[in-house]
């Protein structure tokens, strides 16, 4: 591409519009990645198209969601569960190339997110001829691994194996899952860049928390909080099962966010598990909440619990820390990274309800400890600002496309 020409990069989110609400079907930390580093490559003066199925009826078709930044949704596919989307991606293919050709640009890089995405993006870059960077987020064999049962269908991990197999670049939020797609899909390592997730830290920041307390209309009570889809990895069973433990000792407040209609069957039956416990009445369960007004729950929280089995980087847990929030948490995802055991947190090393008690039991009763974590938490992620993981984005895309390190770069 000449030099004097914008360097273009069509992201593709096909199944999860970078526009929905997170914790809402379809829609979590991989439209929070997608949506910030487009923003953050925009005010870069990269130009992003990013490509997503039309997820209302009345989507408009072109959307300006940051300087350079457009999206654009394509009448494919809507309504359609995820893997009901595999049929469509043909014409959701033609649908990016007709628009390409329609605006007479040219694209420098195809960034796609997730498997559906990824096997629009590498039929595009054949016809395009131009490199093709893939982000799974989550892959079918190492979930299906870690969780010991298998969830994901085997078209979706063929169809992953291809997908990475052809990709020039494959990015990887930790080094555990650079691993692990190292090892369930024999890709190179040489060929996977570490890219971690962000958070933003002028939105998730630490607020007061008599004042958080009073907005949420909570009491003088520890309160123990829990963020995130309600699906049996997530280990929230277990959390109710430490709930009733220690409040044979002491009361306090739980509150569930992210309950969606998705979640219903699961939400009934967690409802029902506090009622056959005895502590229904300690329990309240929220639907997800927008972005910015989730520091309100963090900042009125004296502590997070993700007791999850399987996480790629755990999105949830840095927001919650750059709200000087602790954390417990299993050893999943970054969580050996951003908690730091005894300064930030404690890493949960089991299943057992018992052992999750016994740790929230310490910070129920040691007010000096809830204290002393919660100084140091947001320093765990003062380096994860969007800005610096786009830089790190960038710093790919160049070694991928000489133009950026020849004088092009914007």
């Amino acid at each position: 591409m000449k030099q004097d020409r914008q360097f273009r990069v069509a992201m593709l989110s096909v199944h999860s519009c970078p526009q929905g609400r997170p914790g809402t079907r379809d829609t979590g930390g991989m439209s929070i990645f997608v949506q910030n580093v487009a923003r953050e490559l925009g005010a870069q003066g990269i130009a992003v198209d990013i490509f997503t199925r039309s997820h209302q009826q009345a989507s408009p078709p072109i959307m300006e969601i940051g300087h350079n930044v457009r999206l654009i949704h394509i009448p494919s596919g809507y309504n359609k569960e995820k893997l009901e989307l595999f049929s469509y991606l043909p014409d959701f293919t033609k649908a990016i190339y007709a628009f390409k050709e329609y605006e007479a640009i040219e694209y420098n890089i195809i960034h796609s997110h997730y498997w559906l995405s990824g096997w629009v993006g590498a039929e595009l870059a054949g016809q395009w001829r131009i490199p093709h960077v893939i982000m799974l987020h989550t892959s079918a064999r190492a979930k299906n691994h870690h969780l010991g049962y298998s969830v994901e269908p085997e078209i979706r991990a063929e169809t992953e194996e291809q997908v990475l197999g052809a990709a020039n670049l494959v990015v990887a939020a930790t080094q555990s899952e650079k691993q692990d797609l190292a090892d369930f899909y024999g890709v190179d390592p040489l060929k996977i860049a570490v890219i971690p997730c962000g958070v933003d830290l002028d939105t998730f920041r630490p607020l007061l928390k008599p004042f958080a307390r009073r907005a949420l209309n909570l009491d003088g009570l520890p309160v123990v909080l829990y963020v995130g889809r309600l699906g049996r990895e997530k280990g929230v069973e277990q959390l109710l099962e430490a709930v009733a433990i220690i409040t044979r000792e002491k009361p306090i407040q739980v509150m569930i966010v992210g309950g969606e209609d998705v979640d219903k069957g699961e939400m009934e039956h967690l409802q029902s598990l506090s009622r056959k416990l005895g502590i229904a009445d300690m329990i309240r369960f929220h639907s997800s909440v927008e972005q910015d007004e989730l520091p309100l729950y963090y900042s009125s929280a004296d502590v997070l619990v993700l007791p999850s089995q399987y996480e790629t980087f755990g999105l949830v847990a840095a927001e919650a820390l750059a709200c000087g929030l602790p954390v417990i948490a299993s050893p999943v995802g970054a969580i050996p990274q951003l908690v730091q055991e005894g300064k930030t947190g404690f890493i949960l090393n089991s299943s057992e309800p018992a052992d999750l008690a016994d740790i929230l039991r310490r910070f129920i009763h040691d007010e000096n400890l809830r204290k002393r974590l919660a100084a140091s938490a947001r320093s765990a992620v003062s380096g994860l600002s969007w800005a610096k993981v786009a830089e790190r984005v960038v710093e790919e895309y160049g070694r991928l496309d000489g133009w950026l390190y020849k004088g092009g770069r914007p």
